[in-house]
């Protein structure tokens, strides 16, 4: 320890006294201790995360446990720490200024992991309460370009064959407004009404379309139903007849829409045009795709 300290010294080119001695060395111990709490939070944190990509039903998310007491510890310890490393160099202050610096940087590393366990708690959180009356949703969680997890989702039973319906994206807080699709069915085509994104350039539209072209055949076969029922409850007519009849709607065999809205910028429509190209939905200067 002695030629510890006079290696210090040396650094120093002044004496260190033993109340300077144990700044360092407590400096030293909050290090290690963060490191090793750092370590501790950070395979939480790629657990909860890999736990949202592994969901597949409402039931996951709904019977999924948040440990709130893990990040709840987590802060009070950094929050004590924060209260009893306050120190000031008297002198030598080059080596404990350093280690210091040190220090702070970990509680900042420290704090964006917290921050990021905070966030997925926040969302899975949300979603609990907005999908606890809803059994009949089509999910899918995904990991965007900034590497936080969003969920995209569509509830069938309110799917309307005759008018307009909705798909969403939970992402982080947003819950309310979420980023969504308005849609409706016509005439045998899909028709994308507009694509609302909260955070744009970071594929949560491409979520979002990915997913409508997924529900194809859930739409398909609701139209199948509704088709059927309509029939049933007219006795009068022959199916051939029915099917020229007003009452009778196409199957769904290709997506279109218009790009952009009257009065957008050229700018704007060219990136438009160029994410709707990326998500193989263009033809002709406007939203086109045949099932």
């Amino acid at each position: 320890m002695k030629k510890y300290i006079r290696r210090i010294h040396c650094l120093c080119n002044e004496r260190m006294d033993s109340c300077l001695i144990d700044q360092w060395e407590e400096i030293k111990e909050h290090q290690k201790w963060i490191e090793f709490r750092i370590s501790e939070t950070d395979q939480y944190y790629r657990k909860v995360r890999q736990d949202c990509l592994n969901f597949e039903t409402v039931d996951d998310v709904l019977n999924y446990h948040i440990d709130y007491e893990v990040e709840e510890f987590l802060r009070t310890e950094m929050s004590n720490l924060r209260a009893t490393c306050e120190l000031e160099p008297s002198s030598c202050y080059k080596v404990v200024e350093h280690e210091q610096y040190v220090l702070f940087n970990k509680k900042n590393e420290m704090d964006v992991l917290l921050d990021k366990v905070s966030t997925h708690h926040k969302l899975i959180g949300d979603l609990k309460e907005r999908f606890e009356d809803n059994s009949n949703l089509v999910l899918n969680f995904k990991e965007d370009k900034d590497g936080e997890i969003t969920c995209t989702y569509f509830n069938v039973d309110e799917f309307n064959i005759t008018g307009g319906s909705y798909l969403y994206l939970s992402h982080r807080e947003v819950i309310n407004p979420r980023s969504n699709i308005n849609f409706s069915i016509k005439d045998g085509g899909l028709h994308i009404v507009f694509v609302t994104s909260h955070k744009e350039g970071k594929n949560h539209g491409s979520f979002m379309l990915s997913l409508l072209l997924d529900l194809v055949p859930v739409f398909n076969k609701k139209i199948e139903e509704y088709n059927l029922q309509s029939f049933n409850e007219l006795k009068h007519l022959t199916w051939e007849q029915f099917r020229k009849s007003r009452l009778y709607k196409e199957k769904v065999n290709h997506i279109y829409g218009t790009i952009g809205s009257p009065g957008i910028s050229e700018l704007e429509k060219l990136r438009l045009i160029d994410f709707y190209k990326r998500n193989d939905l263009h033809k002709d200067g406007a939203i086109y795709r045949e099932i």
